[in-house]
This record gives C-alpha cells, structure tokens and sequence, in this order.
C-alpha cells in the first residue's frame, strides 16, 4: 500500500534509554538520479523519494503487549537541498523531544513506496 495521510509507512528507532532527539536528517533513495534531476538532465527526481512526513515519539520502551503511547510531533516537507550534491533534506525541531522511541512516518512519495534510511 502506497504511504497517505491516513495509512503513513513508518520507520521506527528505538534507544536504550531517555534521548534528546533535535532533528533528522533524510537522504534521497538515489543520489545519482538525484544529481541527474538537479543537474537538469532529468525531469524529476527519483519517483520513490519521501516528500512529506510527521514524526510521533513515545517515552516508554516498547512494550510486550500493544504499542504504548505515541504522540504525534511536527509534519514536514522534504526538499533535499540542505546538502543538494548528496540529496540530503535536514529538519530541525522547533522544540527537541526526549523519547524510548521516535517514528519517522511518511505520509507522501513521488511514486508508491517510501524508501527512508533513519
């Protein structure tokens, strides 16, 4: 099923204890494709690249049973320009979140999948 508002495709970490997470850091599923699109000798860029994602993050470790609390953080739209020769779209947090667990979930691609390296 292709990454929507309402069924996102999510990558999930999982610390060893409390982390302060600022930020993330996203990088194009092909940067050489990705050169070709920036460089102008392709129309768009690779089509299964993350366009728009939110974050959600728990406090608690993962538990047993069920997925424990997560609370829904900042949306944000990628551009990858924050380091364009290598297709990296970095985002800071307007407030940093402690957290057990942070999901990156993607919400919208340029084609059906959501390929995402965390």
């Amino acid at each position: 099923m292709a990454a929507n508002d309402r069924s996102p495709q999510w990558l999930e970490v999982t610390f060893d204890s409390d982390t302060v997470v600022s930020g993330i850091m996203i990088q194009v599923s092909e940067v050489n494709k990705w050169l070709e699109h920036v460089n102008g000798k392709r129309d768009f860029p690779e089509e299964n690249n993350l366009t728009n994602f939110f974050i959600s993050y728990s406090q608690k470790k993962k538990p047993l049973l069920g997925a424990g609390k997560w609370i829904r953080g900042e949306s944000f739209e990628t551009n990858y320009k924050w380091d364009a020769q290598k297709g990296i779209s970095y985002h800071a947090f307007k407030t940093p979140v402690t957290c057990r667990r942070i999901r990156l979930n993607c919400t919208k691609t340029l084609g059906g999948w959501c390929p995402a390296v965390f």
